[in-house]
């Protein structure tokens, strides 16, 4: 009797844990989506193709790629971080 109690509760805890792990899994798996903000941001170089407005006396074209270079590090940087989170759970 003792066994199928203790089958019983497992089989729950199991459960739970198994809804647990699959809502972090889709937080996390959504967090890759961020990746694709540097990707649409510079994959089309006509949108950005122009010299005004200027930063410094350099052209949007070249301080626009400069400043998605950082952007990107930063949102890598972050996906990262929520990635290894839930690893270590």
């Amino acid at each position: 009797m003792q066994l199928l109690r203790y089958a019983a509760c497992m089989s729950e805890r199991d459960q739970l844990h198994d809804a647990e792990n699959e809502a972090k899994s889709s937080r996390s798996n959504a967090s890759l989506w961020l990746l694709l903000i540097p990707v649409a941001a510079l994959v089309f170089p006509g949108l950005y193709n122009r010299e005004t407005p200027t930063l410094f006396g350099f052209p949007f074209f070249y301080w626009y790629q400069v400043v998605w270079v950082f952007a990107a590090t930063a949102i890598l940087g972050l996906v990262y971080k929520l990635r290894k989170g839930r690893k270590t759970n």
